[in-house]
This record gives C-alpha cells, sequence and structure tokens, in this order.
C-alpha cells in the first residue's frame, strides 16, 4: 500500500474521499471511504481507520466488493486484522442485541460431505470415488460435536 510510504497513502486516500464525496454521490462515494479504512488499518492508524468504518457501517453503503458493507463481512474480512484487538472494533463488529461480554451461542455444528465424481475414462474407477467419500464420512464421525450427514440422505 503506497509502496511503504504511509504518508502517501493516506494522503492518497483522502483525495479520493474529496474528489468523490458521499454527500454527492451516494453509489460512488462509499468506495474510497472503505480504501481510507483499509489504508489506514494497514497502515496502523487505528483511529482513522475505525472512524471510516464508523461512517461505513452508519449508512447503506455497496462499496467495490458489490455486496453491502456490514459487520458480519467485516468480522470476515482479514484487512482488518489489525484492529481485531482494538475494542472499539469489537463494538462495531458484535452481532446486534448481544453484550460484547456475552458468550456466543453455539449452534449445533454439522457436515455433508457430497459424493465425489469419476472424472476418469474408466467406468470401473467409480468404487475409488465412493471410497474416498466413506473414508471422510468415517474421520468426520470421530469428531465430537460434529453432526455427520448419512450417505444416503445426502444422495437424495
Amino acid at each position: 500500500m503506497g509502496l511503504g510510504d504511509k504518508t502517501a497513502a493516506l494522503a492518497l486516500a483522502e483525495r479520493a474521499i474529496a474528489a468523490n464525496p458521499l454527500e454527492k454521490d451516494a453509489v460512488s462515494g462509499p468506495s474510497p471511504i472503505e480504501t481510507l479504512a483499509r489504508v489506514a488499518a494497514q497502515m496502523g492508524e487505528p483511529d482513522r481507520a475505525i472512524a471510516a468504518l464508523q461512517k461505513l457501517l452508519s449508512i447503506p453503503a455497496v462499496t467495490d466488493t458489490a455486496a453491502p458493507f456490514t459487520a458480519a463481512l467485516l468480522r470476515l474480512d482479514p484487512m482488518f486484522d489489525p484492529l481485531r484487538n482494538d475494542s472499539r472494533f469489537q463494538e462495531l463488529v458484535a452481532p446486534a442485541g448481544k453484550a460484547l461480554s456475552a458468550p456466543p451461542e453455539i449452534s449445533e455444528k454439522s457436515i455433508a460431505v457430497l459424493p465425489f465424481e469419476n472424472r476418469s475414462s474408466d467406468p470401473e474407477n467409480t468404487f475409488f470415488t465412493d471410497g474416498v467419500q466413506d473414508e471422510i464420512l468415517t474421520d468426520l464421525a470421530r469428531v465430537a460435536d460434529l453432526k455427520v450427514i448419512s450417505r444416503t440422505s445426502v444422495m437424495q
């Protein structure tokens, strides 16, 4: 980002916001704010990053990702890893209606292994694809607290 030039990278992000302000373009305006948040997060400027994120989350923004900018997506985005320990960031990404200190609800975990397709030219290799699926199912069945969907249920 900015080829190591923190000042230039942040200045360029700020210029993009000034060139296309949110107040004048509600469609494209959020994208430069997202860029500033990303640059600031990566360049060790948590105050600027969090301010930009707060602004983005306060509006119905669709940015360059073509998806609404939400706290749920923000929780998953590795670009914001430098902010993960900041209490302000944690408040931004906390699920709505839940206290930060409350442990997350653990839902029942389940998995299904879809059948593998025999892509070889030899139809007799089908036994191999079935065997791979069975082996994975057997290994997953050994995992505690994991519900494994049976092969017959998956095939329906």
